[in-house]
């Protein structure tokens, strides 16, 4: 009983993975923008409707991230159904390509900051990115900040508005702590034509990127939010991140949107489906047969049949009919039935008047079966098993009143365990035999 109570144990948190370093992805509906800012184009022009999204990183207390990366099994992706805004107004001042390349003293020009960029904490050159909702010192966006009067918008869906918390908090940014590599742009490139090469492309696809802030970042806010993007554009946004953290103990785990858990070289990879937007929600509780543990949020709607254990072996004389989880340890055999009391298990289990004999038991090449006491019962089916529950033999026989007696060759098969089976209309019965 207590390996079958371990069993249950198991399944009721089987797939469940142990503590990762990071709990959210966050995407924040920064800003949406209205007829005056769409009507401004001295930066690029806006598309109507325009939405700029913030994308945090929620980590475990005292993690850090230190690397967003693309590599051939693990691609970075960025996409929209509309193409993502770029302000051309920093062209002259080294690109914004990145967030921590945004000057301070630029947000106060037109839309710059609108602009679409990637980054690891920084938002400007001078700032952190923190949630609105944890903003406390005012801002420095928007209305009377700007030399327009531009992003003065009060749109309710975007929470906040930009002219009284702007998501953005006075913070030391080492900017020579920034490092890129493969398709991400160089960080001194003076043309700021984003990661997506123009304002009119959609997506941003590679194999082969690197952008890593030496030593990580932690979140600047209450909570360990690290800001990784901000993106504007009319259409439906869709990511995939790969992020690598640093946890509190220094050790180092690259956590990927799609894939499964390995390690490559010594360095470990772990699947998170949280880095994949929008989210692919299902359902997340294990009492369920829907339950998949790769679904990134719950949807209860999606938990249909809730999980019943038991024996689902029609050759039991406990097999459940409503079981649609099979347990094998829970099957019990006439002979064969754990540790567990077969009277109590299988109460109305027939065992007629046959007695059942196998010998020699151990054997070293053959057995004899021996019915002793048989009625006139007769088809009666044979099964031999090996200790992982394949069948190794099968066989028939009509067996009359009397004694009956059958030798089976045990030649080809190798040492170990096994059972035998007797299947009839009135009863089933098991022998362990042992092979030397």
């Amino acid at each position: 009983m207590k390996t079958i109570i371990k069993f249950i144990a198991l399944f009721l948190f089987i797939g469940l993975n142990t503590q990762a370093q990071i709990q959210n992805v966050i995407v924040e509906k920064y800003y949406v923008a209205d007829s005056f800012d769409i009507a401004n184009t001295d930066g690029g022009q806006l598309q109507q409707g325009a939405v700029t999204y913030r994308v945090y990183v929620d980590l475990e207390s005292g993690s850090k991230i230190s690397r967003i990366f693309a590599d051939s099994l693990h691609l970075l992706k960025f996409k929209s159904s509309q193409p993502f805004f770029n302000n051309d107004t920093l062209s002259t001042f080294n690109g914004g390509t990145y967030g921590f390349k945004i000057n301070r003293n630029d947000l106060a020009i037109n839309t710059v900051g609108l602009d679409s960029w990637i980054s690891i904490g920084a938002a400007t050159n001078k700032h952190h990115g923190i949630l609105k909702t944890e903003d406390t010192d005012g801002t420095e966006v928007g209305g009377t900040n700007n030399d327009q009067n531009l992003l003065s918008n009060t749109d309710p869906s975007a929470g906040i508005p930009l002219t009284t918390q702007d998501g953005l908090i006075l913070s030391s940014v080492l900017v020579s702590n920034y490092l890129v590599g493969g398709d991400f742009p160089a960080i001194n490139s003076l043309n700021d034509s984003t990661i997506f090469g123009s304002d009119t492309a959609t997506a941003f696809i590679t194999p082969n990127a690197t952008l890593q802030f030496n030593g990580g970042i932690l979140g600047q806010g209450p909570s360990n939010n690290v800001l990784v993007g901000q993106f504007t554009t009319a259409g439906q946004l869709e990511f995939e991140l790969n992020i690598t953290v640093i946890d509190s103990t220094g050790a180092t785990i690259n956590y990927v949107a799609s894939g499964n858990d390995t390690v490559i070289q010594n360095s470990i990879y772990k699947s998170l489906p949280l880095l994949k937007y929008p989210p692919q929600c299902g359902c997340l509780d294990p009492n369920y047969i829907e339950y998949n543990a790769q679904n990134a949020c719950s949807d209860s709607s999606k938990c249909l049949t809730l999980v019943k254990l038991g024996c689902m072996d029609t050759l039991a004389c406990n097999y459940d009919v409503d079981a649609n989880y099979s347990v094998p340890e829970m099957c019990c055999y006439p002979g064969y039935c754990n540790d567990r009391d077969i009277a109590f298990v299988c109460p109305d289990i027939n065992t007629g008047n046959r007695i059942m004999t196998v010998f020699p038991n151990p054997t070293n090449s053959e057995i004899n079966i021996n019915l002793d006491g048989v009625k006139n019962i007769g088809e009666t089916q044979f099964v031999l098993l090996n200790s992982f529950g394949k069948e190794m033999m099968n066989f028939s026989e009509n067996i009359s009143e009397g004694v009956w007696t059958k030798n089976i060759s045990l030649n080809n098969l190798v040492s170990g365990i096994y059972i035998l089976k007797m299947i009839s209309n009135e009863e089933v019965q098991s022998q362990v035999i042992i092979k030397n």
